[in-house]
């Protein structure tokens, strides 16, 4: 809805009353009360209920903030009239009716409005994630000096050691256990005798990750230079399903000598430098996926509760508060909004702010948050 003026007396011009009106932006989520009114005559008190929402609706919108645009009327070279046009730049999320009332020749609505701009995914870096490094698979080349094998492996470890960790991860090591036994481990009987004895190491936690590299170190094309083709999985849960993968392609100079002769001189290679090289080109991209990683958006699947409640797996450990806001969208409108009414440090319960809104209609819709409406 725009609301329209016819101003043929505006004597200032129409970009300096644009510069004066400074539009309210808001950045987050904001809950508006407002008060439409609308007169019962000639159209009955529904018709009037009807228009009076409408106009608590379009106040609470221009409430968030709102937009001037305008232009000039000109008859052979004179100013004849002005037209302005006011719009809100906020959308309604999502509201709820407070009460009508009848009051002598006209009828009011009360609403509770969230306005705002479309929520955007928090990201949470509260909660604690556990990581666990599984043992590496490092293949060199039969064709490739046996010598080889040790330097990578401490070009591993190096890697490992020079990844920026987030303040939110944890990383265990595990390097004598692998992918194979950490999954047999995850499935093992606490009283199966033989499996339990049979070196496995414990299961990765459901809730924690893994993280595995193989690395498989060929002749390159070049002579002096061998090829490194790596592949890092980010493994999930006790079933370690991989969740992320990075493969890279790494030339690495292994002398400065010769090329012609370099294959047959491999052993005068520099351990440092294979080293160096190695770490300053995979740190960076392991470092990349990790902050990606900590970063644990803020959106999970309502479950129906009792009455109007619904049920998240998200809770304080998460980032949320009191005043979070979720937002649900595709439930027959744009947007809807769900409040926190009880919370605790590992889940939430939540209910639509609008109240002829039920649980039944959410149940199963994905849902996000945002911290709290002002």
């Amino acid at each position: 809805m725009a609301m329209t003026f016819q101003m043929r007396w505006l004597v200032l011009p129409l970009i300096l009353m644009q510069s004066l009106w400074l539009p309210t932006i808001v950045a987050a989520t904001e809950m508006i009360r407002v008060t439409g009114r609308a007169a019962i005559e000639p159209r009955g008190q529904d018709a009037a209920e009807r228009l009076a929402l409408e106009d608590a609706l379009y106040m609470a919108a221009m409430a968030g903030g709102a937009e001037l645009n305008g232009f000039s009327m000109v008859e052979n070279g004179i100013l004849v009239g002005e037209t302005v046009l006011l719009r809100p730049s906020s959308r309604i999320l999502d509201f709820n009716i407070v009460k009508k009332a009848a009051k002598g020749a006209y009828v009011e609505v009360e609403v509770d409005a969230y306005v705002g701009p479309a929520p955007l995914v928090m990201c949470n870096r509260q909660r604690e994630l556990r990581l666990v490094a599984l043992a590496s698979h490092i293949s060199v080349s039969q064709s490739l000096p046996a010598a080889l094998s040790a330097t990578f492996n401490q070009a591993y470890e190096d890697v490992i050691s020079s990844v920026a960790l987030p303040g939110n991860i944890v990383l265990e090591r595990r390097p004598n256990q692998t992918v194979t036994q950490a999954r047999k481990a995850g499935n093992v009987s606490t009283f199966d005798y033989n499996a339990l004895m049979g070196g496995g190491g414990k299961a990765v936690a459901a809730d924690d990750h893994a993280l595995q590299m193989s690395w498989r170190i060929v002749p390159a094309e070049r002579k002096g230079k061998v090829a490194l083709q790596g592949e890092l999985l980010l493994l999930a849960g006790t079933a370690l399903k991989p969740v992320k993968k990075i493969q890279f392609n790494q030339s690495i100079r292994l002398l400065e000598a010769n090329p012609i002769r370099a294959i047959e001189v491999l052993s005068r290679a520099s351990n440092s430098k294979i080293i160096e090289a190695v770490t300053s080109a995979l740190t960076p991209q392991i470092s990349t996926l990790l902050n990606d990683f900590s970063c644990r958006p803020l959106i999970t699947r309502l479950a129906k509760g009792t009455g109007r409640h619904l049920h998240v797996e998200l809770g304080q450990r998460d980032g949320l508060d009191q005043a979070s806001l979720g937002f649900v969208e595709g439930a027959q409108n744009p947007w809807a909004v769900l409040k926190i009414v009880q919370l605790s440090n590992n889940s939430a319960i939540l209910e639509p702010i609008n109240m002829d809104r039920t649980a039944a209609e959410f149940d199963g819709l994905q849902v996000r948050f945002e911290n709290g409406a002002k």
